[in-house]
Formats: C-alpha cells, structure tokens, sequence
C-alpha cells in the first residue's frame, strides 16, 4: 500500500474539546498525548481489519510499529486508541507509563514533567563542551543566556547547508532565515522570530533532518532545542512559545525549497505541507546562486540590526 493509498482511504481521529472531555480517562490520556506530538491517530480498515496508526505532522511520515500487513508502514493493529498506551512507544518518547497508567493524572503535562526534570539532570552532569568561534567552550544541552552570540550564530547559520548537504545548490541555513523573513514582511514580531528561529543551529552546528530529529533516540536534543528557543526569546524580547506562523511557514518553506534544490523523482514534498508561490521560489533560487558565505553572514547580521536595533 502506497503512502497515496493511505492518505487517500485513511480517516483522521479527530475530536473536538467536548468529546475529547467525554472520553474514559486512558482514553482521554492516549489521545492528549499523541496531540501533544503532533503525532495525529489515523484509521483504515485492511481486509475487514481496522487499524490506528499515527502520522507525524512533523515530519509527514508514519511512526513506529512495523505491521506487515501495510508492509512499511507503521500501524497498531487495535480496536481503541486507549490501547496505544501499552505500547513502549510513548515510554520511547519519555512519558512516565506509570502515571500515564494513573487514573488520578489526567494531563499529558503531568506525564512528562519528571521525565524533563530528569533529562535535565542528567545533561547537567553530563557537559557537552565545544568550543565556539570567539574561542569559548559552550555547552548545547546547557547553554548560558552568554553563549547566545548573534557573531557566532550568523557565521554558524552561513556555513550549515540545508538538508544534510543533499541540495542541488549549496542554500544555506542562514539563507533561509532570510527567506522567511521576507515572508513576514510587515510584521516586525514574526520577523524577528523568523530571522532567529534556528537559534539552536546556529549553536551546535547541525542541522538535523526532521525524521532523525524527531526520533526516540534524539529526545535530549529535542528538550534541548525547545529551552534554547525559550532563552533566546527571553534574551532578545521575544514572546514565547514561537508561534504557530512560524512553524506553518517553516514547513511550508522546506516544501518549497525542496522542490527547487531536492530530489522530488521518489517523493512527494506537497504531501507535507502546501509550497509557497512563484515569488518565494524565485527568492530561494536567488539565494542558492549566492554562494559566497561570509556574504550571507553579514547579511545576516545587518538584518538582525535592523529588525533588533
């Protein structure tokens, strides 16, 4: 069965507030959690079978599992989403089972919230230093509102290609950020939060491919990612959480330039997320043909003074 087929016979559980409020607790719990992921329950019925497996709106793929019946993809061969909970999946992703498992605890926020305390410990004792281009040793999974450097940030972002170096063209990170800037125009705020988005890039170097990141083996990168972004809007007046525009526009935007400098032969970016027009496209095209980095730094950097004074 084709990723096509599934999307096309498939049926999204979604419920609204009031009937979510109605379910059993554990079946409330289960589908706060995958909520709560991003991750959305889909039903299809196989050869008289009914099976719940979840699509990652993050990524656009289908997570874990391995029924053979639809061959790659992932589903739980189950009649209710409350039986999602047995499996080590969510304990993969740093839910505690045994107050999933409580009937007291209700909110998937309680669930997770000894988990982070303890990945947080744990990075704490465990120092990740590297050293920075000023010279100074930073650690990614415990950064200081100091290692936020906007110098070592644009010469980062400048340097890391987009999608792991796959591109037809080199486009960088830092070209990106411009890119979305642009489709912010008008709103100083999204703009900001546009330019800066990627903060935690420009502080470890890497720019990690969605399905890799938002693996189970990657959950300390993760917590660690979405702290950094709360330091950096406290630190340059931003509001936090980041908005829900900017996480649209991201996937919008790497839809559209991986339609411009990605492989598109065996897959289908649209299925993600809808691509921006003809005037985002040109820009990314311009942008790929700019490939003199340092250039791309101080761009970088002058519209961060603009936008920040």
């Amino acid at each position: 069965m084709t990723r096509e087929e599934i999307h096309e016979n498939a049926t999204a559980i979604c419920l609204s507030n009031e009937e979510i409020d109605r379910l059993p607790p554990l079946d409330k719990k289960a589908y706060l959690i995958v909520e709560y992921m991003e991750l959305m329950p889909y039903k299809i019925n196989r050869g008289g079978k009914d099976f719940i497996f979840l699509y990652d709106q993050q990524t656009g793929y289908v997570r874990d599992g391995g029924n053979e019946d639809l061959k790659d993809y992932s589903v739980f061969a189950i009649k209710d989403l409350t039986q999602l909970i047995s499996y080590s999946f969510f304990d993969d992703y740093g839910f505690d089972m045994d107050k999933v498992l409580d009937d007291k605890i209700l909110t998937y926020e309680e669930c997770l919230l000894d988990y982070e305390d303890d990945e947080e410990e744990e990075v704490n004792h465990t120092p990740s230093l590297v050293m920075n281009a000023s010279g100074k040793l930073i650690d990614p999974f415990n950064l200081k509102e100091s290692d936020f450097d906007v110098n070592v940030i644009a010469q980062t972002l400048s340097r890391i290609c987009r999608f792991w170096g796959q591109t037809s063209r080199f486009y960088s990170v830092a070209q990106h950020c411009l890119v979305m800037v642009e489709i912010f125009d008008g709103q100083p705020e999204l703009q900001k939060w546009a330019l800066l988005h990627e903060v935690y890039e420009g502080l470890t170097g890497m720019d990690i491919p969605s399905p890799i990141k938002h693996s189970p083996h990657m959950q300390n990168y993760r917590l660690a990612e979405e702290k950094a972004l709360e330091q950096m809007a406290k630190i340059f007046g931003l509001t936090p959480p980041m908005p829900e525009a900017i996480k649209t526009a991201d996937k919008r935007l790497m839809v559209t330039e991986a339609l411009e400098l990605m492989n598109t032969t065996n897959y289908d970016w649209t299925a993600i997320q809808k691509p921006y027009g003809k005037k985002i496209r040109k820009l990314i095209k311009e942008e790929s043909r700019d490939n003199d980095m340092s250039l791309v730094e101080l761009r970088f950097l002058r519209k961060f003074n603009e936008l920040f004074n």
